[in-house]
């Protein structure tokens, strides 16, 4: 006898639930990088369907003693994507490159017609304004000292700024790709959570857990292509889940309009980010 099923949502009623600047998904990734390999009906595998149901979705505001969770990001996390120099995968140490090579291309004022995208396609007009007709591709603060910080703490010793997936060998969290599901995520840190050293003491509600570096970023990042700004999480400095070797937690934040890579930059450890759990 099978289980119960887990909840899902299809990607265009999730495109209809989740507002336009909360909602990444294989149409706006191929908007950037028309060849994204992946994201075609017949190849999206278990990322076809969202693994929540549509009342998490159009509400998923979660209170639990102190802590409260509203607006989410919802986005499909890519492992890699093809640019005219070759395939890169989505990471810390690649994203400065990533977004070097974007060419925005405005989005459609017209519903979909059909074709590849079809399927995912909200099927309503958006307005020109809805999203910035010529998006603000979003930047990283001083991408050449952050790789040279980050070759630096491969060769540091310590277990801390790496992981091993299950069946993988270990990674470390500056090349760890994002991986190839759907992510959603509060767009602010976790009320309670900053000054907190250690995670184990941070309350989250059971339905999420932290979001690693990779997440963080990749959210932050998207959000702005869409927006032409950063999350409030940006704003208030977010704390991953990530270490570098032996210093501290991996953090984000804005920055004189760049994002801002690497450990905190105040003596207080900032506010953490959650990512809710697939079919919590």
């Amino acid at each position: 006898m099978g289980g119960i099923p887990e909840p899902t949502t299809t990607i265009s009623r999730a495109s209809e639930l989740v507002p336009p600047d909360r909602f990444f998904g294989p149409e706006q990734w191929l908007q950037y990088f028309p060849t994204t390999p992946g994201l075609t009906p017949e190849t999206l595998g278990d990322a076809a369907t969202i693994p929540w149901a549509e009342e998490t979705l159009s509400a998923p505001c979660v209170k639990a003693r102190d802590v409260r969770l509203a607006d989410h990001f919802l986005f499909l996390g890519v492992s890699a994507v093809v640019l005219p120099v070759g395939r890169r995968s989505i990471s810390l140490f690649a994203w400065p490159e990533i977004l070097d090579s974007i060419r925005p291309r405005p989005p459609s004022s017209r519903p979909a017609s059909g074709g590849l995208l079809g399927p995912f396609r909200r099927q309503r007009t958006v307005e020109p304004l809805a999203l910035h007709a010529e998006p603000a591709v979003p930047s990283i603060r001083d991408p050449n000292r952050l790789r040279t910080w980050l070759r630096a703490d491969w060769a540091t010793p310590g277990p801390r700024g790496w992981s091993r997936p299950i069946g993988a060998p270990l990674v470390h969290f500056s090349v760890e790709p994002c991986a190839f599901r759907w992510h959603l995520i509060p767009i602010e840190v976790l009320d309670g959570s900053a000054g907190v050293y250690d995670l184990s003491q941070v309350h989250q509600p059971m339905e999420y857990q932290f979001a690693t570096a990779i997440e963080v970023v990749t959210a932050a990042l998207l959000y702005h292509l869409l927006n032409g700004r950063y999350p409030a999480m940006a704003d208030q400095v977010a704390r991953s889940s990530s270490w570098a070797n032996g210093t501290g937690a991996i953090c984000a934040w804005a920055d004189q309009g760049e994002l801002a890579i690497g450990l905190r930059p105040s003596a207080e450890p900032p506010g953490v980010v959650l990512s809710r759990t697939p079919f919590g």
